[in-house]
């Protein structure tokens, strides 16, 4: 969760176009991509270039595989986990997933 997470963040926060080719950068190590993502053809597409800044970042946003942002309702309660998620978060997903009679 905390690491795509990282790397969401950093690409919205991006100002410019050099920003977001660091933070790509960076995902290229250590992200959890999208298991459909090709990062050779994303990487030499040419057309990819003529994209706006706001589409380019739009992209890179939808390479990110988004299961990596959340905690699976199973391992919540898990100690190293808990400590990793708001109360508020917590008690959402208790009371939308949470056992029902």
């Amino acid at each position: 969760m905390e690491k795509n997470q990282g790397y969401l963040k950093d690409l919205l926060a991006a100002k410019d176009i050099n920003e977001l080719d660091a933070v790509y950068k960076r995902m290229k190590v250590g992200a959890d991509f999208d298991f459909r993502v090709d990062l050779d053809k994303y990487e030499n597409d040419a057309e990819r270039k003529a994209l706006s800044f706001k589409e380019q970042k739009q992209l890179l946003v939808k390479l990110l595989d988004k299961n990596q942002l959340y905690y699976n309702f199973n391992n919540i309660d898990d100690a190293d986990v808990r400590d990793l998620i708001s109360d508020k978060d917590y008690q959402f997903n208790q009371s939308f997933y949470g056992k029902r009679d």
